[in-house]
């Protein structure tokens, strides 16, 4: 496998969900380990999450990002703003329904992207 990425190749925006749940008194953490076929981390342990997708601008969140949060997501991308910030986190809730079918948040907030890939989450 080639060390060197290509010159043209451009980042593109996304984002994962780290779920800890401390319950019972052990702190465990949702994880997944990737298929060994894999071209990106083969084999290798991740959180869920993924790259950013168009439908995930257009789903209306049931409530907006904490103040905080937003914030936070907005501080880093190349071209910062609230309608990024809220994308970047939907598309981590959406990775994580994709990857896990555990469905975090309110249904209702995806009922502004009709069909793709939030039709399944709406339909919970």
């Amino acid at each position: 496998m080639n060390a060197e990425a290509p010159a043209n190749l451009v980042p593109r925006d996304a984002a994962t969900l780290i779920v800890v749940d401390s319950r019972g008194g052990a702190t465990r953490v949702l994880m997944g380990k990737r298929h060994a076929g894999h071209r990106f981390m083969p084999d290798k342990f991740v959180f869920p999450g993924g790259a950013m997708e168009v439908v995930d601008r257009r789903v209306t969140p049931a409530r907006p990002l904490r103040a905080a949060v937003a914030q936070k997501l907005a501080a880093k991308p190349r071209h910062p703003s609230p309608t990024l910030a809220r994308a970047l986190a939907l598309a981590a809730i959406r990775e994580t329904f994709e990857e896990t079918g555990l469905a975090i948040g309110d249904k209702s907030a995806a009922l502004g992207a009709a069909g793709g890939p939030w039709e399944a989450f709406a339909a919970l």
